[in-house]
């Protein structure tokens, strides 16, 4: 059920950042996804140890929203940026690391070193 409801955010959030990095900017775009993830991370870091007006909830989506987003523009903006003899090799880099990331994460809370958001959030 978590995945399907993180789907309803991953998803549009994808579908909005590719519309935009193809109308807008493939400069400012990743800023400001980096912007949007730092400032989930940043909110969490300074309202966690207190309890806050805020849902840890919209902090978490702050966070998905800027790491879907991002993770949405790695492989076009390799593929623009990279040059031709590298391309391949840099895209499958990317994508793997991408990748990586996903897996370490699942292996932190399988091993129990990962906190719970309840935990996280100071609830």
């Amino acid at each position: 059920m978590l995945i399907a409801q993180s789907a309803l955010i991953a998803i549009p959030t994808v579908a909005i950042a590719t519309w935009m990095y193809g109308a807008w900017s493939t400069k400012w775009l990743p800023v400001v996804m980096i912007g949007i993830t730092c400032v989930g991370l940043l909110a969490f870091a300074i309202l966690a140890p207190s309890p806050s007006a805020l849902d840890p909830l919209v902090l978490l989506v702050l966070l998905m929203v800027g790491a879907c987003g991002l993770i949405s523009m790695l492989l076009p903006y390799t593929a623009e940026t990279s040059p031709l003899w590298f391309r391949g090799r840099a895209g499958g880099w990317i994508a793997g690391c991408s990748k990586a990331g996903g897996l370490a994460a699942q292996g932190f809370v399988v091993a129990g070193t990962a906190l719970p958001i309840a935990e996280f959030a100071g609830q």
